[in-house]
């Protein structure tokens, strides 16, 4: 029995280059039952499932081992470099076919398709992939293209807040979770963007009220926590399988459409290119 079709794999299958990796390829076949002999949980898998669901799984599953991998890298100067990668190619990829300008509709078919992926990385625990695909969908450039939020996906965003915090609080209630859950790593993949954040701007404020000639101990001890705790978060996911995809290591400024190298002309280039955009 065939697996029934959905009108969004095709559009969001075609960004799937961006979830490749050196050493993780994408597999079509990964996901299918055999078809040999009746097998009645195959038939109903089939009858219940779509390819499109089938691609979510995919992709939800390299996702989470690149989050392994991006924090198996904590401390490392290549986390903020990844994190903004990820970000920029999940924009760029909302925007752009590989030959031309998506038109709106397939626009509004990507946007919901990397909700889709946050969902169900937030329902598997995977903090690191979900703060960076609602980084993604909150960025002004996206934001510009004005797409409806379905009602679940309001919920999730609500959730999210609630859980994380907000970036103008650098996600402070993501990093309590953190310390709630350190001995949890199994079931609990807290984001490298949070904890990369974290540690610099604690060691800078330690820096600070020392250089004036204050010693700052409620902040030193919460940053030697939380050195401990990265460290150990580090030491776990080393020894996990882990495998970083095209989507973190792919340079977004040698993007087709991308014809700068700086940030800001970036972003103003992509919202003059939308601008016209219904």
């Amino acid at each position: 029995m065939k697996k029934r079709k959905s009108r969004n794999f095709s559009i969001a299958s075609a960004g799937r280059d961006l979830f490749n990796g050196v050493y993780y390829e994408f597999n079509p076949d990964n996901f299918n039952h055999s078809s040999d002999g009746i097998c009645f949980r195959g038939l109903l898998y089939n009858l219940f499932t779509t390819d499109y669901d089938d691609l979510l799984e995919e992709n939800s599953l390299h996702l989470k081992r690149s989050s392994y991998a991006l924090l198996s890298c904590l401390k490392n100067d290549i986390v903020p470099k990844y994190v903004n990668n990820s970000i920029l190619n999940i924009v760029l990829d909302i925007v752009y076919e590989p030959e031309k300008m998506r038109k709106k509709k397939e626009m509004k078919k990507m946007f919901h398709y990397y909700f889709d992926l946050a969902k169900l990385s937030y329902k598997c625990n995977d903090h690191n992939t979900t703060i960076i695909i609602k980084c993604a969908l909150e960025h002004v450039v996206i934001k510009r293209l004005k797409i409806k939020i379905l009602k679940s996906e309001q919920k999730l965003l609500n959730k999210l807040k609630e859980d994380y915090g907000e970036f103008i609080n650098c996600y402070k209630n993501h990093v309590k979770n953190i310390i709630k859950n350190k001995d949890n790593l199994d079931s609990f993949i807290p984001s490298a963007m949070v904890l990369d954040m974290h540690l610099k701007k604690n060691q800078a404020y330690t820096k600070a009220f020392k250089n004036i000639g204050t010693y700052p101990e409620e902040l030193i001890k919460h940053n030697d926590e939380l050195n401990n705790i990265s460290r150990n978060i580090k030491e776990y996911y080393i020894n996990m399988p882990n495998a970083i995809i095209n989507l973190y290591t792919q340079n977004p400024f040698e993007h087709g459409f991308v014809y700068t190298t700086n940030d800001n002309q970036l972003i103003g280039d992509l919202l003059d290119a939308t601008k016209n955009i219904r």
